[in-house]
């Protein structure tokens, strides 16, 4: 629904528009998704979103994180050395995208996501 009304309100109207305008919202691995889709390259924009909605289950994009994915992704980069800015951009990123979307739904303070994210470096 988000996606329609973001391609209706910048006056994209054909299926070719939508589809190649789409992209510009997605990070890479999802790009890479949606180009590997037949719906893309023959634009069907009804079809690209049935199919896109199909892999990344929308429904359930409420429940998307819990307090033990955070603790695992955590976990997983405590165990390991942050050795160069790339890694540290890959925690980062990820912890974003858990952390982040916690705090934004109220599941934590500022105060846990803060010691969440000290607690992974």
């Amino acid at each position: 629904e988000r996606i329609g009304h973001l391609v209706l309100t910048t006056n994209v109207t054909t299926d070719g528009e939508m589809v190649e305008s789409i992209l510009q919202y997605c990070n890479t691995h999802v790009r890479k998704i949606i180009e590997g889709i037949p719906h893309f390259h023959n634009p069907n924009w009804d079809s690209l979103k049935d199919t896109w909605l199909h892999y990344f289950d929308a429904n359930i994009f409420d429940e998307q994180f819990f307090e033990r994915d955070l603790k695992a992704l955590v976990s997983r980069f405590r165990s390991q050395s942050i050795m160069s800015l790339h890694d540290f951009q890959a925690y980062n990123c990820d912890f974003t995208c858990v952390g982040g979307w916690m705090k934004h739904k109220g599941r934590l303070t500022t105060h846990e996501h803060n010691h969440y994210f000290w607690a992974g470096l």
